[in-house]
This record gives structure tokens, sequence and C-alpha cells, in this order.
């Protein structure tokens, strides 16, 4: 057995030399695939869809491109991986970090052209026509009515951004904001593909945006962590520990998230009843071992740490079968996409096409306010974070020190406003009603938001986490610290920008496109609720937030800030009012819920809600604010009065003594004789 490496006692670290030409040979195996699966398929895969035949060439193309475009992005972000997560200080900032960020950006460039690509032949593909068609018609009117290429384009974008900043800027902040932005792109394209159809459609959607973050960072920590060893790298125990971490929570979060996403597309037939259950049975049984090795293999890690301070047995055997694993998962996820889910082949109505759902029926005024279909994505993300929040407190409590009462309760009272404007009845049925969508916006953007800010999180964090050991990979406070201080927190904190976005937001959404865009596709529905909470917190951290914000202002800016927002507010709900046009009508009669018929009276109802939900919450801020702006005088004044009486504060005695050269100034000067006359009386 070999040492193990460790901090504290200065052992050397491990030579675990997996076989280097694995990654290849799995990538091969998984190209290969992609091949050989649309050949074998032909015609009758897109007969069944009731499309028409792309060709031999489209087909393999868009197949191969694909799986070509997840090979990339997992291999950037095992690049990432190692600079964010697993290689230490010394391993980020020196050559090898360098490097390593290259590659990453080579990677990326390989995903960025798959991308690209991938436009012209998912457009060809999902419409059943030849690439020639696609490139020599109007490719715009292909492209504006197949959402899957759409996705690509963003995905191609997002590669034209991470690439640039990769060679340009070394920081964590830059590899950390290129590895989430790779992770929103792929789950994109994952999005508007399967798991948007049919109805159940908005739970498997939510359960896909924990899955395929959580699938990329398992597999792409695998390959990173197997490469940089395969290399004669060698990571500290902080590294192996953190690796063994992520590599069974990650997997096991793919595991529950998939397993949602089946059950959706199965429509309940059993999994064995066709390809798709078949092979999604294949993804989890590969992902269900993983996390088990995975969490072996942290056990034993631990134990050996413990007791002789020597890496386990057999240990880059089950690295292999690690990465093997996770190849048979993607290699699944992949041949998904060439196969039909069950759902596909029911009939379902317009508003379960749209939602997932039916809105019709009719509620008791009670029933309006009770919990309703339950909005998973928002849910777990609350339930999360009070979480985390309540961790950070016990933890400061259990070292002796005193955390506000008013800020637990503040957190936890944000996030139940956030889980009832996501899950009550009427925000079930808010798809269905201008009023009852624009009363979910207010409390999203208005009311949550203060609530959460009042908390102080990031100073809980900060005051909870403990700093990394020198020289061990750097951790969240670490983390934390560096998103605080880093340009882009400045950039996006700029008053200018946040005012912008707050106010101006309502403008750019409800007078254009955007809100149907938004309200027609579940994925989009969830970001623009995102959208909602996060530009309402930026606007109330700056103002009245418990952290200090990267641009502080007075309180006098503070208050200007605030009552110029409040007109703003005031006209968006006049124009809403007085407005001939419904706003998102195709939308609302294509859903035609049978409690809405009256569209221009629930769009006024909409602009009522939107005046008084606007202006009294943005009040109550200024009453806080005045609030803050007074405890802090009195503080202040306290702490003077406190270095006076310690004879540490001397303003008083200079301002003493500025009077009293004042007044010297000013007394008269005896006269002074005069020299000239003296001098001729002496003659």
């Amino acid at each position: 057995m070999n040492a193990l490496p460790n901090d504290r006692t200065g052992l050397p670290r491990p030579k675990i030399r997996p076989h280097p030409a694995l990654p290849a040979g799995v990538a091969g195996a998984l190209v290969l695939l992609a091949l050989l699966l649309p050949l074998l398929q032909g015609e009758e895969f897109y007969a069944s869809l009731n499309r028409g035949y792309p060709g031999v060439f489209t087909a393999v193309a868009t197949s191969v491109l694909r799986t070509v475009a997840w090979l990339g992005a997992v291999a950037t972000l095992a690049q990432l991986g190692l600079l964010c997560f697993f290689g230490g200080p010394g391993y980020a900032a020196g050559d090898s970090g360098r490097a390593a960020a290259r590659r990453a950006a080579g990677f990326a460039v390989v995903w960025g052209l798959s991308s690209l690509l991938l436009i012209g032949f998912i457009a060809a593909d999902n419409n059943g026509v030849p690439l020639n068609w696609v490139v020599s018609s109007s490719f715009m009117v292909f492209l504006d009515t197949t959402q899957a290429a759409q996705a690509w384009v963003f995905a191609a974008l997002c590669a034209a951004v991470i690439v640039p900043a990769l060679l340009l800027w070394q920081t964590w902040v830059s590899r950390f904001v290129s590895l989430v932005l790779l992770c929103s792109a792929v789950l994109l394209t994952v999005l508007v593909g399967q798991v948007s159809v049919g109805a159940d459609h908005d739970f498997a959607s939510d359960a896909a945006g924990f899955a395929v973050p959580a699938a990329l960072l398992w597999l792409s920590s695998l390959l990173g962590v197997y490469w940089f060893l395969a290399a004669g790298g060698k990571l500290s125990a902080q590294g192996f520990r953190r690796f063994h971490v992520m590599s069974w929570i990650c997997a096991g979060v793919a595991l529950v998230g998939y397993a949602a996403v089946a059950y959706q597309g199965l429509a309940g037939n059993a999994p064995t009843d066709s390809s798709y259950g078949t092979i999604f049975l294949v993804a989890l049984l590969a992902a269900a071992g993983s996390a088990l090795l995975a969490w072996s293999n942290a056990r034993q890690f631990n134990r050996a740490m413990a007791e002789q301070a020597k890496v386990p047995a057999g240990y880059r055997w089950r690295l292999t079968a690690l990465l093997g694993l996770g190849a048979v998962f993607l290699g699944a996820l992949l041949a998904l996409q060439r196969t039909i889910p069950p759902r596909y082949l029911l009939v379902q109505s317009t508003q379960e096409n749209f939602l997932g759902f039916s809105i019709d029926g009719a509620r008791s005024f009670i029933g309006w306010l009770l919990p309703g279909r339950a909005n998973v994505l928002f849910s777990s993300i609350a339930i999360i974070a009070v979480l985390l929040y309540l961790l950070g407190v016990r933890t400061l409590r259990n070292r002796g020190d005193v955390w506000s009462k008013g800020r637990t309760i503040s957190w936890l009272l944000g996030w139940l406003a956030v889980y009832y404007f996501t899950s009550s009845v009427w925000a079930e049925r808010s798809p269905g009603s201008f009023g009852l969508h624009m009363m979910g916006h207010m409390g999203l953007n208005m009311l949550a938001p203060v609530l959460l800010v009042l908390g102080g999180p990031v100073t809980l964090a900060l005051r909870a986490l403990r700093p990394a050991k020198p020289g061990a990979p750097s951790g969240p406070r670490e983390w934390i610290n560096a998103l605080m201080h880093s340009k882009i927190s400045l950039f996006l904190t700029n008053p200018l920008l946040v005012f912008a976005i707050f106010v101006g937001s309502y403008y750019a959404l409800y007078f254009s496109p955007l809100f149907e865009l938004g309200m027609r596709y579940h994925w989009a529905h969830q970001a623009m609720n995102l959208h909602f909470i996060i530009s309402g917190y930026l606007f109330y951290w700056i103002v009245i937030g418990i952290d200090r914000a990267p641009r502080p202002m007075p309180y006098i800016g503070k208050l200007g800030f605030t009552l110029a927002a409040m007109p703003f507010h005031a006209f968006f709900a006049v124009a809403v009012m007085s407005s001939t046009t419904i706003i998102g009508e195709n939308f609302y009669r294509s859903l035609q819920p049978d409690w809405n018929t009256d569209f221009k009276a629930d769009q006024y109802l909409g602009g009522g809600v939107a005046w008084a939900a606007g202006e009294l919450p943005l009040i109550v801020v200024v009453i806080a604010l005045l609030t803050q702006w007074s405890r802090s005088d009195q503080r202040e004044a306290k702490r003077k009065d406190r270095r006076g009486d310690q004879g540490l504060d001397d303003s008083l005695d200079n301002y003493n003594d500025m009077l009293a050269a004042l007044s010297d100034r000013n007394r008269p000067q005896p006269e002074q004789p005069n020299r000239d006359a003296a001098r001729q009386g002496e003659q």
C-alpha cells in the first residue's frame, strides 16, 4: 500500500497511476455507439414520431455531434473541477493550473464547435428534413420554430464566452463562473427535449434541473481525478476527501432525479415493456452502483487515514470501476436521446402540453388559499436553504456565539413566502390568469427578497465556516470571499444596473414577446420566477441588506435609490390597467381555463395588484431604511462617547484648539515702535 497524503503529518503523496488510455477508449466507444444507433434504427424511429426521414447523413451526424458535445462538456468540466475544487492553491495558481485552464479552453472549443454545428443539424433532424433543406431554404424559419436548435445557439454563445475567459483570467471566480455557465447551457439543451413533453412534465423538468448538473459534476470529477492521477499528479488528503464526497452525493442526486424523469416518461408502463425503460434501468443501476462504490471508497479512505495513513488496497481498480460505471451511465443517457418515451404516444390536453397539468375546475375561497401542486424546484431550494441556514446557526451556538433570532425568523419567513408563491393553489392556477400571475410576481419580487436579505446569509456563512488549512484546497469560506470581492460582484451590484434590472424588467417583460415565451414553456417560467427573486434580492440587498454589499452606499443614497423606484411601479401599473391590448392573449386563449373568461377585467386586476403590491412594500422598506439609519447614528454616537471616555477621541480637543487659534488671530496685537523714528532720534 502507498503512503496516504496527509497535510497534517507531511507524509508523501500517493503514487496512484491508473491506465492513461482508458478515458480515450471510453470516448471512442461512446462515439461508436452514437454512430451505430441511428444506422440500426433507420427510418422506423422517425416514422414512429410522424416525421420524415432526414437521411443517413443528417441522422448519423446529429447523433455523433451530440455525443461529441457532451464529451467536450464533461472534459471541460473535468479540468475546471480540478482547478476549482480538488487541485489546491499551489496547483491552481502554478504552471500546472495554467496548463489545465488551456486544456479546459481547448475542450470548450470542441464543445462550442459541436454546439454550433448542431444548430442546423438539430433543426433538420427534429423537422425530419435533410440538412441541405435547412441551409438552402429559410434557415431562420427553421430556427424560429425549433426550440432545441435555439438551445444549442445558447450553448455556442456560452462557449464563445468561456474560452476567452479561461485564457485571459486565471482566477478562481472566472473558472467557477465558466463552470456554472457550462452546466446551465447543457441543462437547457436537456430541458427543451424529452422532459418537456406530456402530462407531469413540470415534475420531470424540475427533477432534471437537479439531475443534469449533478450528473455533470459526478462524471467530470471522475474523469478529472482519474486523468490527473494517470498523468502523475498527486492530490492532497483534502482533495481526495472532497472527490469522494462529491462523487457519491452527486451520483445519488442524479439517481433520484433521473428516476423521476423515467417515471414521467414511462407513463405508468413497466420499465421492461419498452426500450426506453430498459435503457433507463441500465442508467439508474449504473448511478446506484457508482454512488454505493464512492460511498464505500470514502469510508475506507477515512478509516485508512485514521488508522495507518495508507491508501486502501485496490484503490486504483475501484477508481477504474467508478469511471466505467460513469461511462455506462453517460452512454445510456445518450442512447435515450434516440429512444421514444411511452409518454410521447399518449394524447394530451392543451393545458397538459403547456403546463403539465390541468387548471380547470371550481375552488372554494378557502381552497384558493391552501397549498396546491408542489413546485419541485423552488420547494427543494427552499428546504435546502433553510437547512443550511439552521446548520450555520447551530454551529455558531455550539461555539458559544450569538446569532439574532430576528434574522433567523426573517430567513425562514422569506423561504416560506417563496414556497407559498410558487406552490399554493392560486400559484398553481396563475398560468391561466394575469391577475394571479401578478400576485406571484409581486410576492417573489417584492416580499420574499425583503425577508431574505434581512436574514444575512453571507454574514452567517462567513462566521460559521472555518478557513481552509494552509496548503489545502480552498473551501466554501474562501469561495464566498472570492465571489464577494470579485469584479463580477462589483458589476452585478452596480446601483445603476440593479435599478435598471429591477425597474426595467417590468416593461421589458410584459410589453414584449418575452412574457408569452416565459408562460408557454415550463423551464422559461421557472427562469422568470428565478429572475424575480434574484433581481429583488439584489435591489433590497443594496438598500437594507444585513450583509455588506460589494458597493456600499450612504444612507441618503439608499433613500433616494428606493424613492426613485416608486414612480416607475406606478407608471407600469397604470399602463397595464389602461392598455387595450391583452398581454399574452394568444397563450391565455390557448389554455382557455373555465374560470377565467374576461381577460380584459383580469388584466385590469393584475395592474391593480402591481400598483398596490408594488408601492406598499417599498414604503415598508423606506421605514426600515430610516430605522436602520437612526440606529446607525445612535451606534456611532455611542462609539464616539466611549472613545471620549477612554481618552482615545481627540476630535473635541482638536476642535477647541482650532477655536483658540482663531481667537488668538483676531485678538489685537500690541503696537510695535517705529524703528525709523527711533533711528532718526539716535542721529
